[in-house]
């Protein structure tokens, strides 16, 4: 059996699909694909090749739809059909699939990671931790947060980099508190191997941190190391190691 040969009113529900799914309205078509392989799953004599077409179709649909964890099912079952002897070309297809949609479930729960603190850092704010924002600082930091909401890390990143550099320009005060909250956003950052924008955080953290004074070098010291792993990871040895040296003067331990 061939696709072409099933029920007209099956390939009538598939065209449907494929239709809804090529204008991008992959949530409306969803539903259709996974009714086709529903029916192709039941009919008396079932084909590989068609079962394989209609699986296909779903996960395409789902990954698009950016129901990932569906996707992946989808793929995995894909990949156990085909023979790799015979549909070379569709195993590589459904591997390169499968480590996509693993990477996008990946990013996703790293991503989640970061809207923790800055979920934080905005109550902290609200409740005068932060204090003296500007209206620009406000939106700068909203901006941030709803990007890093989306999955979009770096521009999120961007948006909150430009929040702490204003902050740092205008000389509003953060406390203790805060300062862990921003120190955990650029671990995260790092944790997402953004090596290069946790590096420029972690060097505006620094600068804030001389300003609660010398009652708190331990949370200084603790700052510049992170920030000298980040350097290490940029490849940026000297300066890595020169600012684990001031952290251990900083810290008492040199």
């Amino acid at each position: 059996m061939t696709t072409s040969s099933l029920p007209p009113h099956v390939l009538a529900l598939r065209s449907q699909a494929l239709r809804l799914d090529m204008l991008g309205a992959h949530h409306h078509a969803e539903p259709l694909f996974s009714k086709v392989l529903a029916i192709i799953e039941s009919l008396p004599t079932l084909d590989d090749f068609v079962l394989v077409e209609a699986l296909n179709d779903l996960a395409r649909c789902r990954f698009n739809d950016g129901q990932l964890a569906l996707a992946l099912h989808d793929y995995r079952r894909l990949l156990h059909l085909l023979d790799p002897r015979l549909d070379s070309a569709l195993v590589a297809i459904a591997e390169e699939q499968i480590r996509r949609c693993m990477d996008g479930l990946r990013h996703r729960s790293a991503t989640a990671a970061l809207c923790g603190p800055i979920a934080l850092l905005v109550r902290n704010a609200r409740s005068g931790r932060a204090v003296e924002e500007s209206f620009r600082q406000r939106r700068l930091r909203t901006v941030a947060r709803r990007l890093l909401a989306r999955g979009r890390v770096d521009t999120g990143a961007r948006a909150m980099q430009q929040w702490l550099d204003d902050v740092l320009l205008r000389g509003t005060s953060l406390d203790a508190d805060t300062m862990e909250d921003l120190r955990q956003h650029a671990l995260a950052l790092w944790h997402l191997k953004r090596p290069q924008a946790a590096c420029e955080f972690f060097q505006s953290l620094a600068r804030a941190q001389l300003r609660l004074g010398p009652d708190d070098s331990s949370a200084t010291a603790g700052l510049l190391r992170d920030w000298a792993a980040c350097l290490e990871a940029t490849g940026q040895h000297l300066s890595a190691r020169d600012t684990r040296g001031l952290a251990a003067r900083i810290g008492g331990t040199a």
